[in-house]
């Protein structure tokens, strides 16, 4: 798989959330999208913790 150079570096698991979440915006506000990545995020915290 190549890598798209705009992502060279990030790992692996954030490159397959970006993949999973790039057909979205077309689909969901933006606001919502970083309310949704907000949640997500404090919800890895918790569940590492």
């Amino acid at each position: 798989m190549a890598v798209d150079p705009r992502h060279e570096g990030e790992d692996l698991r954030l490159a397959g959330e970006r993949r999973f979440l790039e057909p979205l915006p077309n689909m969901v506000p933006l606001d919502q999208m970083a309310e949704m990545l907000k949640r997500l995020k404090a919800l890895d915290e918790v569940t590492k913790g």
